[in-house]
């Protein structure tokens, strides 16, 4: 549909970086030459240069797309689109005090931007700071109680914390949402497992596995 906007118009360069978003997702290089092609048009529009650093995250060049998002925010400063994508980038570099800082300058502009809000406690969570991290995803939890995200997280968290069957109820929060979630179905193994419940543990693998016979991870933790 983007080709055939462009074979009506060109020059359509909404057209071009949606086209370079499509073929990013499907983990493309080529979609790099389209949003270059609708820089080449509108050297100054924030939209391409914000895709282009979208796209190019999702290909795993965090540093490239944190090059493209600053194009951007030199431009549009408020920019939270731009900011959050920064975050995920140096999240994903491992850069987690970094992430941390931009997930901030989200939150200033929206405090209910519960992505953010999840990426800082996923950021905390990884610098080894649990109980600040579950202040984060309760964040969340008062926006929106069913963010199977931030319940997860929590349980996740507090599994880490030692308190594996707290982190128990928090899992089953998530299953009474989404019963077939195999992550969570995996999460709640490990805390049975934590807690010396091998048997129930690999009940809940098993779950996972008649859910996603190539679940990986389902089948490591059931060995």
């Amino acid at each position: 549909w983007f080709d055939k906007a462009l074979v009506i118009d060109r020059n359509n360069t909404g057209a071009m970086y949606g086209k370079g978003l499509a073929l990013s997702s499907l983990g493309k290089n080529e979609a790099i030459t389209w949003f270059d092609k609708a820089l080449s048009i509108d050297g100054n529009n924030t939209d391409a240069m914000y895709d282009k650093g979208l796209g190019l995250s999702i290909l795993g060049k965090n540093e490239e797309a944190i090059t493209w998002l600053d194009k951007a925010l030199s431009i549009d400063g408020n920019n939270t689109y731009a900011m959050y994508e920064k975050g995920l980038a140096l999240y994903n570099l491992g850069k987690y005090e970094e992430a941390i800082t931009w997930f901030d300058k989200v939150l200033a502009i929206d405090a209910n931007a519960t992505l953010a809000l999840i990426n800082k406690g996923n950021a905390l969570h990884n610098l080894g700071k649990n109980e600040e991290a579950i202040t984060w995803y309760d964040e969340v939890l008062d926006i929106d109680g069913n963010n199977t995200l931030a319940l997860d997280n929590k349980g996740i968290a507090l599994d880490d914390l030692g308190k594996h069957q707290e982190a128990i109820t928090w899992f089953d929060k998530v299953l009474a949402i989404d019963a077939n979630n195999t992550n969570t179905i995996n999460n709640k193994g490990l805390a049975l497992k934590d807690l010396g419940k091998y048997k129930e543990a690999v009940t809940w693998y098993d779950k996972a596995l008649a859910i996603d016979g190539n679940d990986t991870a389902a089948m490591i933790n059931k060995g």
